[in-house]
C-alpha cells in the first residue's frame, strides 16, 4: 500500500481535510443526539425512557424502527453495497467505492434508531460516515487507488476516535478489525488523522474520558488470576453474542421493510418496559456499574437483556457497526 512520492501532497491535504469532515460529523450527530434527550426530558436517551409510561417506552422504539424502515427502502435504491462491512472491503481492495448518498441515509437511520431508543451504539454511522469523507477525497482530490485506501483507513479512524475519545484504540481498531493485517503505510496518516479528529472534538464537546476519572489499584497479586479468570469467561461470551447477532441476522432477513425494524424496535421496546437503562450504547450502565451503584441482580438482568435487545435492533435491519463474520 504505498503511494507514489509525486501525490504526497494531495495525500496529506487529503487526510487532513477528512478528520476534520470526521470531527464535524461525528461533533453533530452527538450534539443532536443530547439535543434531542434533553428536548424530551432526560439527560440521556436512557433518562428519556426511564421517564416515559410504560406505553411510551414500547412504542417509541417501534416508531424509530418504523422510521428507519423507511429511510432504508430509500436507501435501497442505491445499488451498492454499504455498512462497515463494505467499508472494509473498499480498504483491503482498494477498487470499490464507498457510496456516499447511501452512507449518508444509513447515517440517518442509525441516527433515528438511536434516538429513539433502541440497543445501538454511535460508532457505526460514524466510521461509515468517515469512510464516506475519504472517498469524497478520493474523488476531489483524484486519488489513485492505493492512496485512497489509506485516506480511507485514515477516515474511519477519526470517525471512531471522535465517536469514543480514544485516538489509540482507533487506530488499533482500524489495523486489527478493518484492514486485519499491519499496513506501515497507514500507520502514520492514521495517527494524524486521529489526533487533528481528537483535537477538534475535544474542543467542541470537552476532553473528559468517555466513562470519567476514577482510581483502581491492586490490592493483592493474587487478583490477577481473578482477571485472568474473567478473561476466560468473557471470551466465549462475545463468541456467542456474535453468534446470536448472526441469527437475528438471518431469522429477521425474512421479513420486509419497512416492518422489519419496526417490529425488531417493538421486541427492543418490550425489554425497556421492565429495563430502561438497555436503551442506546450501554453508556449509563457501565458508568453506574464502575461507580458500584447497580445490584448483582440487576447486573445479571443487564447481561442477559442487553444482548437480546442490541440482537433485535440491529439483526432487524437497523444501521449498526456489524463487519464481516470471522468467527
Amino acid at each position: 500500500m504505498t503511494a507514489p512520492p509525486a501525490a504526497w501532497w494531495r495525500r496529506w491535504t487529503a487526510v487532513i481535510v477528512v478528520a476534520l469532515v470526521a470531527a464535524a460529523f461525528a461533533i453533530a450527530f452527538r450534539a443532536s443526539l443530547a439535543a434531542v434527550g434533553r428536548q424530551l426530558g432526560g439527560a440521556s436517551i436512557v433518562g428519556v425512557i426511564d421517564a416515559a409510561p410504560g406505553w411510551l417506552r414500547i412504542a417509541l422504539p417501534a416508531a424509530g424502527g418504523l422510521a428507519v424502515g423507511g429511510v432504508m427502502l430509500i436507501a435501497a435504491r442505491v445499488r451498492e453495497g454499504a455498512g462497515v462491512g463494505f467499508v472494509m472491503e473498499a480498504i483491503v481492495l482498494g477498487r470499490v467505492r464507498v457510496p456516499l448518498t447511501r452512507s449518508a441515509l444509513q447515517a440517518v437511520g442509525a441516527w433515528l434508531a438511536i434516538a429513539s431508543g433502541n440497543s445501538l451504539a454511535r460508532e457505526g454511522p460514524l466510521i461509515q460516515f468517515g469512510a464516506a469523507a475519504g472517498e469524497g477525497a478520493r474523488r476531489a482530490f483524484a486519488l489513485d487507488n492505493v492512496t485512497a485506501r489509506i485516506v480511507l483507513a485514515a477516515g474511519v479512524a477519526a470517525g471512531f476516535a471522535s465517536a469514543y475519545n480514544a485516538p489509540v484504540a482507533a487506530v488499533l481498531f482500524v489495523v486489527e478489525i478493518v484492514t486485519g493485517v499491519v499496513v506501515l503505510e497507514a500507520i502514520v496518516p492514521m495517527l494524524i488523522a486521529v489526533v487533528i479528529a481528537t483535537i477538534a472534538t475535544r474542543y467542541v464537546v470537552g476532553g473528559t474520558p468517555l466513562y470519567g476519572t476514577r482510581a483502581f489499584e491492586l490490592g493483592s497479586p493474587v487478583q490477577l488470576v481473578a482477571f485472568a479468570g474473567l478473561g476466560l469467561v468473557v471470551a466465549p461470551i462475545g463468541v456467542g453474542f456474535l453468534r446470536l447477532l448472526g441469527l437475528a441476522d438471518r431469522s429477521w432477513r425474512k421479513l420486509p421493510m419497512p416492518w422489519r425494524p419496526a417490529l425488531g424496535g417493538l421486541g427492543c421496546g418490550a425489554i425497556l418496559y421492565a429495563l430502561p437503562m438497555v436503551a442506546g450504547n450501554g453508556f449509563e450502565p457501565l458508568s453506574a456499574l464502575l461507580d458500584g451503584k447497580l445490584a448483582v441482580l440487576t447486573v445479571l438482568w443487564l447481561l442477559l437483556a442487553k444482548p437480546v435487545a442490541t440482537a433485535m435492533s440491529v439483526g432487524s435491519g437497523t444501521p449498526a457497526a456489524r463487519s464481516p463474520r470471522r468467527c
